[in-house]
């Protein structure tokens, strides 16, 4: 997952890490998915 947000938008915040370090395993699933049409990390909530 961290691979493909900083492959889409770049390095990730520190912030940013923490919240998608402290996903759980449905949660980055579904952001997965939302990953898909999101144009900016706020899309997914980071």
């Amino acid at each position: 997952m961290l691979l493909r947000l900083e492959r889409r938008f770049g390095a990730l915040t520190p912030d940013q890490l923490a919240r998608v370090d402290a996903l759980s395993s449905d949660e980055a699933a579904t952001m997965g998915v939302e990953l898909l049409d999101a144009r900016s990390l706020a899309d997914l909530g980071l």
